[in-house]
């Protein structure tokens, strides 16, 4: 398989050296590696000059990370495509796995998998992959291909098809293709969790707002596609509900109050605690705090104590 890696970077040349060893170190090689610097005002260009082919570097004034994906997917010159987030990697199977995921799923146009997420102070917290049989319609309410866009490897042809990404979204931009292409084509998955993702404090406060912001914008033209009447009308209500439970994690870590104001409008849009059980288990540990929480909802070990 003939694969460019596409590393689209702002301002990220803290990370971006690892980023491209990482691929570098893959134990399949990628036929390129194309790193688009949208507008940085850092050392990126000095970064990336030190590596010599299969990098290459292009600079464009700055127009967000969906236009810098964009222009990676133009220039490059391979049938798939990667993206790896500049201050993210992956580990040294993460291509050859896929690959082979693709070899026993011909069909596939896009290959996932699971991820780490490492968070600031260095602990990693495992995000599986959800199984492909059960992507549909779960992929509607959440971006249930693990949520990073580091993870994927896609047919080329089918993003430039499909529009690639929607330059307009400032977030969820990964997670409107990927609904897009699931209404048309299968996707696979690899188990194994072969990215890492590294979340920063400087974004947790914020996030959420621009999560739920950019969810409206998908809503009716992605999210819904192929529903009418009452379908639309429940969906849509569970669509919100699930990004407002989202927004309340993002917003845990700088503001207890609006975490709670988010669970309370999450459980509003959809109560049933058989949708998301995890709602109801946060509220209760955002209004008795972690400690009396883990108290209550422990009966077993109580019990081990005594």
């Amino acid at each position: 398989m003939d694969i460019s890696i596409i590393i689209p970077s702002y301002n990220h040349a803290t990370y971006i050296a690892e980023a491209i060893q990482s691929v570098l170190r893959q134990t399949v090689p990628a036929q390129e590696v194309i790193v688009v610097d949208d507008g940085s005002t850092d050392q990126t260009r000095e970064v990336v000059a030190q590596f010599p082919a299969p990098v290459r570097y292009i600079y464009q004034p700055n127009r967000g990370l969906s236009a810098a994906r964009n222009t990676g997917i133009q220039a490059s010159m391979s049938k798939w495509v990667a993206f790896l987030d500049a201050d993210d990697w992956w580990l040294p199977e993460k291509i050859r796995l896929q690959t082979e995921a693709l070899e026993r799923n011909p069909s596939a146009v896009l290959v996932y998998c699971s991820v780490w997420l490492q968070r600031p102070d260095g602990k990693r917290i495992y995000n599986s992959a959800c199984d492909p049989s059960r992507l549909w319609p779960r992929i509607r309410y959440q971006n249930c291909t693990t949520g990073s866009g580091s993870a994927v490897l896609v047919r080329k042809d089918v993003v430039v098809e499909a529009g690639g990404f929607d330059e307009n979204l400032t977030a969820c931009e990964d997670w409107d293709l990927w609904v897009r292409l699931a209404l048309r084509y299968p996707f696979a998955s690899v188990r194994e969790p072969v990215v890492v993702g590294r979340q920063h404090d400087s974004s947790m406060s914020t996030a959420y707002e621009r999560m739920l912001a950019n969810m409206e914008k998908i809503m009716e033209g992605t999210l819904l596609q192929g529903l009418s009447g009452w379908q639309r009308f429940f969906w849509r209500r569970r669509i919100r509900s699930a990004e407002l439970f989202r927004a309340a994690l993002s917003a845990r870590a700088a503001d207890l109050h609006m975490e709670r104001n988010l669970l309370r409008k999450s459980l509003l849009q959809w109560p049933s605690p058989l949708f998301i059980p995890l709602r109801w288990a946060a509220l209760a540990r955002n209004i008795l705090g972690p400690k009396r929480y883990s108290f209550l909802a422990s009966p077993v070990k109580r019990a081990r104590k005594a």
